[in-house]
């Protein structure tokens, strides 16, 4: 007999890589400029997909649903992760990290004057955009958030935690987590990590606990573990010396990290939190570390800041298993994972009558019943992502009870099954229907039940004269197949020193696969 589970698979299914370029200071001039890349881990090919034109640099790059966001110098961009379409940019001085809560992107900053090398000055060095639009929504000043430059930053449920270090002003580094709470957009308290946890650079999160890899006063270096629970923290000294632009990342229960200027990389265990790190065998001065925790792969970059750029990818047992170029100066790493689902097969036998007595002495016996129920069509979600003037894909092709979302990438649209916007007669589909315009990234949502051919387009303005058409074709599903056997089964006790028994039936009526193959 033959049971059919759902499998949950999740995969990489693409890395994307953010080359910071080469600016000469001294000049003022793009040497190399900032550009956007992807490597694929399934054919071992990388591509440069954007080039961010007039950035001097760029600082970090986070994936939400759909979307790649990217800060580069003095602006904010917002990719299709799919077809690698700029969809909006914000002009944000002085941005650096990124964290997505919600519906919200949320922006640290910081900046110095490359010409006086003093910082400069913000009225907010903490700031929400709205994820949709990159439109402005709030920002915290220095009288109710933070005070000095602002630079990573987590989230934990609704509190947001921000690394304070004012690393812009020589000689006056801060160590202080700021803390906010997102519901209400208010800053609520903040951490002081002390004398040695000053200049917070690169911040993680593990359960309740957020770690902070400090470069002191660039004398030294230390990591702080914060306890979000009860708001303290311990820190342990490293070393003399800083870890530069804080080149490290949580690998598993451990920080990976390197000291300025060595070709030695360090694993610091955060459970039992050593006094030191102790060295892998990975000898090479890396410029960023990225973790893999699908696939449990080490990223780590390589560059001399104004020629060539690399990537290694190390195994669990930090082996080099593949390398690739990149742009130069590849800063950011981040993994694009997908989830999956696939039919697996449990093969079991479980004759009628199955006799459990030999095994729990006389006390039981089990009764398998031969229930002959068919594996159901499992559901799938469709994406279609809209623009001007376009849905992507144009035509779709999805089976009976499926479900379609349409992603609004930018701009009013709507999905219009009713009548034609082109030829303004009817589209006379299996079923009609209309949505409201909208500008959400969630633009519309549909069940398809009934099959046929479903034409549609948006209805707002000459959109769909322009192009913005689309085709969805429902396929009925073929006949089920006879593969699942059993779904209940029933079992008979007796408690001790009784001669009663009891029967009792265990399970869900006929049809359910999934759960007759999580019992067997």
């Amino acid at each position: 007999m033959s049971l059919h589970v759902l499998s949950q698979n999740v995969s990489v299914q693409q890395v994307f890589v953010l080359n910071e370029g080469y600016f000469d200071y001294t000049n003022n001039q793009i040497g190399e400029p900032v550009t956007l890349g992807v490597y694929d881990p399934n054919s071992q090919t990388y591509q440069v997909l954007d080039t961010i034109s007039g950035a001097r640099f760029a600082s970090d790059m986070l994936i939400d649903d759909n979307y790649l966001y990217v800060a580069a110098d003095n602006k904010l961009y917002k990719y299709n992760k799919n077809t690698y379409t700029l969809i909006a940019s914000q002009q944000i001085n002085g941005i650096r990290n990124l964290a997505i809560w919600n519906d919200k992107i949320i922006v640290t900053r910081g900046d110095y004057d490359n010409v006086t090398y003093a910082p400069i000055l913000y009225n907010s060095y903490l700031q929400v955009f709205n994820k949709n639009d990159l439109s402005f929504h709030l920002e915290f000043d220095t009288i109710n958030g933070p005070k000095w430059s602002t630079q990573n930053l987590v989230v934990k449920d609704n509190n947001l935690y921000v690394a304070i270090n004012n690393a812009y002003e020589w000689g006056n580094y801060k160590g202080i987590i700021g803390v906010v709470d997102l519901t209400s957009f208010s800053y609520t308290s903040e951490i002081d990590l002390g004398v040695d946890g000053v200049n917070p650079d690169n911040m993680m999160i593990k359960g309740d606990y957020v770690y902070t890899v400090n470069n002191k006063d660039w004398s030294g270096s230390s990591i702080s573990k914060v306890d979000l629970l009860s708001n303290t923290h311990v820190t342990t000294n490293l070393a003399l010396v800083s870890t530069g632009c804080g080149t490290s990342c949580l690998r598993d229960d451990k920080i990976n990290y390197q000291l300025s200027g060595d070709v030695s990389v360090y694993e610091w265990d955060v459970n039992s939190t050593p006094s030191t790190g102790s060295a892998l065998p990975l000898n090479n001065n890396f410029y960023e570390l990225a973790f893999d925790n699908v696939n449990n792969l080490l990223y780590a970059s390589t560059t001399d800041y104004f020629s060539y750029g690399n990537v290694s990818i190390y195994d669990a047992n930090n082996v080099l298993i593949h390398s690739f170029n990149t742009g130069v100066s590849p800063g950011t790493i981040v993994f694009d994972n997908a989830t999956s689902s696939s039919p697996v097969s449990c093969a079991i036998s479980a004759p009628t009558n199955l006799s459990a007595t030999n095994i729990i002495q006389n006390r039981a016996t089990i009764n398998w019943d031969n229930m002959n129920s068919s594996t159901p069509h499992l559901p799938v979600a469709h994406y279609v992502n809209a623009g001007n003037y376009y849905y992507n894909p144009s035509v779709l092709n999805i089976n009976v009870g499926d479900t379609v979302y349409w992603i609004n990438d930018g701009g009013y649209h709507n999905v219009n099954f009713d009548f034609s916007m082109v030829n303004n007669q009817p589209y006379n589909n299996p079923v009609s229907f209309i949505t409201n315009p909208t500008t959400s990234s969630n633009m519309a949502s549909y069940v398809f039940t009934v099959p046929g051919t479903y034409n549609y387009d948006c209805s707002v303005g000459a959109h769909a004269i322009n192009g913005m058409v689309g085709t969805v074709v429902v396929n009925q599903l073929p006949a089920p197949t006879q593969v699942c056997l059993v779904d209940q089964y029933r079992i008979k006790f007796r408690p001790v020193g009784s001669s009663t028994w009891t029967q009792k039936t265990m399970g869900q009526p006929v049809g359910s696969c999934l759960w007759a193959c999580n019992k067997v």
